[in-house]
């Protein structure tokens, strides 16, 4: 893991599973974007490395209320055109960050998969029903649910970057 700076100068986590150079996935931590940080998503963000053989980029966006919509947007779409991932995930708030930055679109849940899809992009659209919003933060720890879900999501991102090797 090496702390490391983006466009702009916008901190940024770098975690790579070995040596050797692996995909890349840009990852936005949640938090309801006015709290949440490396820290609280450094264990996830590790996982996510480990489990999935991938380079994970986390951003530090900027966050309200010091900084308001749309700076979160904008940090995440700079990271993404400056590091071009391939693939892009995010947690909660996060989560919504990722999608805006790819695309910078508004569209949510299935409807934005099938547009992606309709746009020739290979989608991987998954819900967890019965799993708490924000259940990929430490949840496997104590719901054998949000485990496997865990298991779901980190063989997604597998197989999303596989075809980027």
């Amino acid at each position: 893991m090496e702390d490391v700076h983006g466009p702009d100068g916008l901190p940024l986590r770098h975690y790579r599973p070995s040596e050797q150079a692996r995909p890349l996935m840009v990852f936005a931590h949640g938090g309801a974007f006015v709290i949440g940080d490396l820290e609280t998503h450094d264990r996830t963000c590790r996982r996510i490395a480990h489990a999935c053989d991938v380079e994970v980029l986390a951003i530090d966006y900027r966050r309200a209320p010091e900084h308001p919509y749309p700076a979160a947007v904008e940090d995440v779409t700079a990271v993404l055109r400056w590091a071009r991932p391939a693939a892009v995930a995010g947690d909660s708030a996060g989560g919504y960050l990722a999608t805006m930055g790819f695309l910078r679109l508004r569209d949510e849940g299935d409807a934005y998969a099938r547009r992606l899809a309709r746009a020739g992009i290979h989608v991987t659209h998954r819900q967890e029903p019965g799993l708490e919003h924000g259940f990929i933060q430490n949840m496997d720890l104590t719901s054998a649910e949000a485990a496997a879900a865990h298991e779901r999501l980190f063989e997604d991102i597998r197989t999303l970057t596989r075809r980027a090797r």
